[in-house]
């Protein structure tokens, strides 16, 4: 992806059996930078998205954003 460039995602699980689906955005953090995205969840029903950041391809920044599993809503 372009620096700073948008990308448009979708989470899709299943929580007690109904499908969920949480749409996003993460903004790529500028030129010459490595972007890696994780996904995590956990025992008590928080989904994880982690951007990790680099422009010196050493050890880089992140940022991470959390969603409750049973409603979708953003929590941070």
């Amino acid at each position: 992806y372009g620096a700073t460039e948008v990308v448009n995602y979708t989470l899709s699980y299943k929580y007690n059996g109904t499908l969920k689906e949480i749409p996003g955005q993460i903004t790529m953090k500028g030129a010459a930078t490595e972007n890696i995205i994780s996904i995590a969840s956990n025992d008590n029903g928080t989904i994880s998205v982690t951007v990790n950041y680099d422009d010196t391809f050493g050890t880089g920044n992140s940022e991470n954003l959390e969603f409750d599993a049973a409603t979708g809503e953003k929590i941070s």
